[in-house]
């Protein structure tokens, strides 16, 4: 479901689409759109999944993906075959951590 924008295009600044744009362009790959529909139109086409969702059908209501078509009503439960016990949800196991053996450090708090 499309949602409307929460404030104005303040002072010029770009929006996240038009700073992705401009970024990949520098970056030597050119993104040149003048409307999020555009990308969007992109998307389906090149991405099956998405290939029925459009600006024009967002606008009417929402679709869930899967939504392959430009006719098919969206899918209302996804991976209903990824789980393989009746009835059951995705296992889960807890993850497991070890220790680095020291703290970082404030010059480089990613390391």
């Amino acid at each position: 479901m499309r949602t409307a924008v929460g404030s104005n295009n303040v002072d010029n600044c770009a929006r996240e689409w038009e700073v992705l744009c401009r970024i990949s362009t520098l970056m030597g790959y050119p993104m040149f759109y003048y409307h999020p529909s555009e990308i969007m139109d992109e998307i389906a086409s090149l991405v099956s999944i998405y290939g029925g969702i459009s600006y024009d059908r967002l606008e009417e209501r929402g679709i869930q993906w899967p939504c392959p078509t430009k006719d098919h009503p969206g899918t209302t439960t996804l991976c209903t075959d990824l789980f393989p016990r009746p009835g059951a949800r995705r296992h889960s196991w807890p993850l497991t951590t070890r220790d680095l053996g020291r703290l970082p450090m404030n010059s480089t708090p990613m390391s």
